[in-house]
């Protein structure tokens, strides 16, 4: 006997959605919701649409799944269609008699923390301004940060936060959340040469994130800077992961040389944690 449950479709608007990124990352939210059946987003419609059991609609789920997604509900979610019966493994249907209102609630104001940090990040992965968006999105969607700000011609992120409520690795983690890659600019999370064997003298590889490429003659110009310095042996540089694996020899040269050859060709360099 076939089971029959009870599901509901709503559409609710959203503010600050631009891209298909910002579609996807929504969706990706709201189907993590137990109960949701079915979602999808249109940014240029600011509207998301989703089917599922009732007990998916309660306690405010889908609202907070926007908000996770560094978007915000506008109105409250409702259907005014009744709820639809259907059978086990068939698929829902959306109409377009389903609305809601779109009058914005009132958000209360989050207090303010007597303390705060300020930490910058370097960022990979982005290609342009909808990348910049998203990301600001997902940071300001997260308990403890205050205001984030991302430079997408310096690949950067500055995070003001709450230390007491927020740390770097959750803002680095909040990043990966949205697609990207984000490593703390300072001396602290700089990972120390991994060894390898071979000349007595000593070998070392390290990986460095590159910023300010655009092409495959930026991945070149690197690369020679690289080779061209003394005690490296090998670079190898990753336009699409935006990274360059370095082989050398740490009595010759040093890992500030290393950033600084980058440097003088005309980009950025970090280190990345092994």
């Amino acid at each position: 006997m076939e089971k029959i449950t009870t599901e509901r479709v709503y559409r609710v608007g959203v503010q600050g959605m631009h891209c298909r990124s910002c579609e996807q990352l929504l969706v990706k939210h709201v189907l993590e919701i137990n109960g949701v059946t079915a979602a999808s987003a249109d940014a240029e419609a600011g509207t998301l649409t989703v089917a599922g059991d009732e007990s998916a609609f309660e306690s405010g789920r889908i609202d907070a799944a926007i908000v996770a997604a560094g978007l915000a509900p506008v109105g409250t979610i409702e259907a005014s269609a009744p709820a639809m019966e259907r059978a086990t493994g068939e698929c829902p249907t959306v109409t377009d008699t389903e609305t809601v209102r779109t009058a914005p609630p009132a958000v209360a104001p989050a207090s303010a923390s007597p303390t705060t940090a300020e930490a910058s990040f370097g960022v990979t992965g982005m290609t342009c301004a909808s990348c910049v968006a998203v990301i600001e999105k997902v940071l300001g969607g997260k308990p403890g940060i205050v205001r984030a700000n991302v430079n997408l011609a310096s690949e950067k992120v500055t995070v003001v936060y709450d230390p007491a409520t927020m740390d770097e690795a959750a803002i680095v983690a909040a990043v990966k959340s949205a697609g990207y890659t984000a490593t703390p600019l300072g001396g602290a999370t700089a990972a120390a040469p991994v060894q390898t064997t071979g000349d007595s003298g000593g070998r070392a590889t390290m990986q460095l994130g590159i910023t300010g490429m655009t092409c495959s003659s930026c991945q070149t110009v690197i690369e020679r800077s690289l080779t061209a310095t003394a005690g490296v042996s090998k670079a190898v540089v990753n336009l699409a992961t935006e990274t360059a694996t370095v082989d050398y020899d740490p009595t010759v040269v040093s890992v500030d040389a290393l950033i600084g050859a980058v440097k003088s060709a005309g980009y950025n360099a970090l280190v990345l944690p092994q």
